[in-house]
Formats: structure tokens, sequence, C-alpha cells
């Protein structure tokens, strides 16, 4: 994933790369950059534009056979920490796009609030993790 941070380097370095990276990538669109290339003004609005790149690019980018196994959460995956639904829906979105359903409208919005507030949930539980993860900290042993 790429921070705010990172994307605005990015539009800062090349604004047109930047715009067409907005208009014309899913991915970068939708997950990578998606407050920046809002705040930005030479690209398209989310709301117009979010439906088309889903279904130019509507694949899943490891293959059937993978995706099968990430969705119904078998071999390696029955854990079930890593699904379509999970926390990581942009790992789904990435590599299981067609079979975890993100091309089905009548299922996914996408719409700029609907995507605000998945950003939201997704910062907070990241935070969450980032604060419980620091209070546990692995101590190495001394080496003499």
């Amino acid at each position: 994933m790429l921070g705010a941070t990172t994307c605005q380097r990015l539009l800062r370095n090349n604004e047109h790369y930047f715009a067409e990276r907005c208009n014309k990538n899913a991915e970068f669109r939708l997950i990578q950059c998606c407050t920046t290339c809002n705040k930005f003004g030479r690209a398209m609005a989310y709301d117009l534009i979010a439906r088309s790149l889903v279904s130019e690019q509507c694949f899943d980018r490891y293959g059937k056979h993978f995706c099968s196994r990430y969705v119904n959460s078998t071999d390696v995956w029955s854990p079930m920490y890593w699904s379509c639904e999970g926390q990581n829906p942009h790992i789904a979105f990435r590599s299981c796009r067609e079979s975890c359903g993100f091309c089905d409208f009548k299922v996914v919005h996408y719409t700029i609030d609907n995507a605000l507030k998945a950003c939201r949930i997704d910062r907070d539980i990241w935070r969450r993790r980032y604060a419980f993860g620091s209070s546990r900290r692995y101590r190495y042993p001394k080496i003499y």
C-alpha cells in the first residue's frame, strides 16, 4: 500500500503521469492513491470513474485456481485471516478482483462516501494493530 505522503510526492514529481494513473488505473485510483486523486483537480470525480475502471479491469491477477482457494479459504488460506471479506480488502481487490465479487455492482457500490468510510475503517484497524504490537515488542536476548 502506498501512503498519502508517497502519493503526494508522485503528484508533485509528475502531475501529468499522476493524472493519467488516477484516470486509467483502477488499483491506483481506488486503492493506492484514492484520497490524493480525489483532491487533485485533473483527476475525474470518483463517482464518475470508479465503476468504469472496475468494469474495464475486472480480472483475477493470480488466476482462477489460486483465487478459488482464496475465496473458499482452502489450502494455505484456511485460517480465514486472508479472505475477500477480511480485514484486508485491498489485498483481495488486487489479487482476486473478479472472484471476490468486486465487479458485481449489485453488491459493491462504488461511491465516494463508501470509499471514505472504508478508508476510515481501514486506518482505524491499522492504528489498533500498531498500538497492540508496539506494547508487546519482542526483545532479543543479549549475546555475550
